[in-house]
């Protein structure tokens, strides 16, 4: 009886040590943001598949250092910019929107989210077919932007209430 209990109390010592350690750095990383946490995890084949694009992520600084977030969903829009997009509050869901320009330069927001994460959860999307803008919108709350590279330092435009966590080297 005493090894049963013994044993019980080794697993569940086991499965919780896993769980937190994820949770403790997410949430560390979440005292960070302000209202969405970003980060620029590089450009990909806009025709990879979601192997090939984990397999593009090996390498990549951000998800060495955050390697719990390597099995966040991926959401593959069109384009060749990859992100990881992770919400202030454990209760916030991301919407993603496709964004396009009309003939006279006005973006166009598609009034349907083609996607919306589980409350908290951390993604990634492929988006930005071209540096000259965001195919994509990102909504989360009442707060909403769109992703992109700045042409003048290469890193993630600067935009209040969006933090850039992208590591750089």
């Amino acid at each position: 009886m005493k090894r049963i209990l013994s044993l019980l109390l080794i697993c569940i010592f086991v499965l919780c040590g896993c769980a937190p350690k994820k949770n403790d750095e997410l949430n560390t990383m979440r005292d960070q943001i302000d209202e969405v946490g970003i980060a620029f995890l590089g450009y990909v084949s806009e025709k990879a598949n979601e192997t090939e694009l984990r397999s593009a992520m090996v390498n990549c600084a951000f998800i060495k250092k955050y390697d719990f977030l390597k099995e966040a969903p991926i959401v593959s829009g069109e384009g060749q910019e990859l992100y990881i997009l992770i919400p202030k509050n454990e209760d916030e869901i991301i919407e993603l929107y496709h964004s396009s320009i009309d003939e006279n330069a006005n973006e166009v927001v598609e009034k349907e989210a083609f996607y919306k994460s589980k409350k908290g959860e951390a993604i990634i999307a492929r988006c930005n077919l071209s540096e000259l803008y965001s195919n994509i919108v990102v909504q989360v709350g009442d707060y909403s932007f769109s992703p992109y590279i700045s042409l003048k330092d290469g890193h993630v435009g600067p935009m209040e209430g969006l933090t850039d966590l992208s590591i750089y080297e």
